[in-house]
């Protein structure tokens, strides 16, 4: 696909300092969270340990840990494409699930930290659930299949869908961490809340026995 000299390529990565710029904005209107809350977890399903019931108890306890693992994700949405289709056109059929895990990295030193980022359509979220379906590891990825195109004379602007991405997770090295699940979040319904499709899951073998693969 041939594009234009006069358009801008920007990732959809980057709009995340767009956010943080209007972000007390939003808030003092009452509109929807930039982050992710324990509701928004619920509504997907998931729920977090009762001794670290929000998002915030995550964070630090991902910050205490002394070890972290690297994840090396490829997820091939649009299987046998090649190039990029415009969204709407991307939206008439479903992505595929085929998440494959191409490198693991564990028991590297050093806290996975705070993967709270500002939340938005298009972003990729990462959570790493125990046997009871727990959450033990969380990320914000910055990575995402929507590149945005602009055409700055006309102030035309177009959101287009890559074939595929890869996803570079840092996660807490816990050995209760059991399944690692890909979401995509919703713009807000009315009452703020993000709503999380499940767009795919890995396996992972418990680091326990795993030195790294």
């Amino acid at each position: 696909m041939r594009i234009p000299r006069n358009w801008r390529r920007s990732f959809a990565v980057l709009a995340a300092a767009a956010v943080l710029c209007i972000g007390a904005g939003v808030a003092e209107a009452g509109g929807p969270s930039l982050y992710l809350t324990a509701e928004d977890l619920t509504g997907a399903g998931l729920h977090l340990p009762s001794y670290m019931p929000t998002v915030d108890g995550l964070m630090a306890y991902q910050e205490r840990l002394p070890f972290h693992q690297m994840l090396v994700v490829r997820w091939d949405a649009r299987p046998g494409a090649r190039e990029m289709v415009l969204k709407e056109e991307a939206d008439k059929t479903p992505l595929s699930p085929d998440f494959v895990l191409l490198k693991r990295d564990t028991k590297m030193p050093g806290a996975v930290g705070k993967t709270q980022r500002p939340i938005r359509s298009g972003a990729i979220v990462v959570v790493a659930i125990d046997a009871a379906k727990q959450i033990r590891g969380l990320a914000i990825q910055p990575e995402s299949l929507e590149v945005w195109l602009e055409d700055l004379p006309q102030r035309k602007g177009w959101r287009y869908i890559m074939p595929n991405v890869t996803i570079y997770a840092r996660l807490p090295d816990d050995p209760q961490i059991q399944t690692v699940m890909f979401f995509s979040p919703t713009e807000p319904d009315q009452s703020g809340n993000w709503k999380l499709k499940q767009v795919g899951s890995l396996p992972l073998p418990s680091t326990r026995a795993a030195g790294g693969q």
